[in-house]
């Protein structure tokens, strides 16, 4: 139990300077990546994850939800254009490829569909069943 005491103390460690180097808000939550997510930071964060790939699964998850949530807020507010979505799309398609990955998008891609019937809260959704389904 010890070991796992000092894992936790240094996963905390890590995604706090995650957070920093994103400049959101800490402390990591399961929520972290909707509590965080900003419409007008979309293609900086997708660039991130890209970046940052190498990452252990958790802290990519959190990412890939900071940028769905982010998506579905640019969406809410008026600020998605053609391109952003293309983008988006693309970005989750890749994602979706990722065979390393596919439970991790499996499960953050689930809990998104899951809002598929509350439309006008959760805009992305449908975008995000586009996409999967296009290839």
């Amino acid at each position: 139990m010890k070991n796992w005491k000092i894992n936790t103390h240094i996963l905390r460690d890590f995604l706090t300077k995650l957070s920093d180097e994103l400049d959101v808000d800490t402390p990591w939550s399961q929520d972290w990546g909707i509590i965080n997510c900003d419409g007008n930071r979309i293609n900086e964060f997708m660039d991130f994850y890209k970046l940052k790939e190498q990452l252990f699964t958790v802290a990519l998850q959190d990412i890939l939800e900071l940028i769905i949530a982010s998506m579905n807020e640019a969406i809410i507010e008026g600020k998605s254009d053609n391109k952003l979505q293309e983008r988006f799309i693309n970005f989750i398609q890749e994602v979706k490829k990722n065979e390393r990955r596919s439970d991790l998008f499996n499960l953050t891609l689930n809990y998104w569909n899951s809002l598929s019937s509350e439309l006008d809260e959760f805009p992305v959704s449908k975008l995000l069943l586009n996409s999967i389904y296009e290839d």
